[in-house]
């Protein structure tokens, strides 16, 4: 059961649990629709993107760093009554800035070094160096990519898992 946007204690599953069954759900969905908006292009204008299996731990990487910045925000939406805006902001911050409209060596290295440390950037990053770049797991790891790729990842997982524990016990004592 939920009140207020905050699953209750009617279940014996930890909060956070559920939380990231939804998000799993979601994104699930989420890939499904994805893979067809990127399908279609490619069809119809004649795109080839190269298929590596270097890509695999990257595309997982991103999937698994998106997923903890959705946690992320939902931990926000706990305490803050302002979160669409904050979601529409963050959002938008992050799709402009990690790569995916403009290569990050095209920004001033001030910019491309902040825009590093959002979410996804380094994913897309990674991805488009395995793809079109064709470099190995090994080149990218070297290039430093992958091992900060990695790291952020479980940074942002660990950060995102625990602000929302907490968070949830604040708007659960605050009602």
């Amino acid at each position: 059961m939920v009140a207020n946007g905050i699953p209750s204690a009617a279940s014996p599953a930890p909060p956070s649990l559920l939380m990231l069954g939804r998000l799993i759900t979601a994104s699930a969905f989420g890939l499904a629709v994805a893979a067809v908006a990127a399908l279609v292009p490619m069809l119809v204008a004649q795109i080839a993107v190269p298929v590596r299996w270097a890509a695999l731990l990257p595309a997982a990487l991103l999937v698994v760093d998106a997923l903890a910045f959705t946690f992320l925000l939902a931990s926000l939406a706990l305490v803050s009554p302002m979160i669409g805006a904050l979601q529409s902001l963050f959002t938008s911050l992050v799709l402009l800035l990690n790569g995916s409209f403009l290569p990050l060596h095209l920004y001033p290295d001030w910019l491309a070094a902040a825009a590093r440390l959002l979410p996804t950037t380094l994913g897309i990053e990674a991805l488009t160096q395995t793809l079109f770049g064709g470099w190995t797991l090994a080149e990218v790891w070297a290039g430093g990519t992958l091992p900060w790729l990695l790291a952020h990842t479980l940074v942002l997982t660990a950060v995102a898992g625990l602000l929302f524990v907490r968070n949830h016990r604040r708007a659960l004592e605050s009602s």
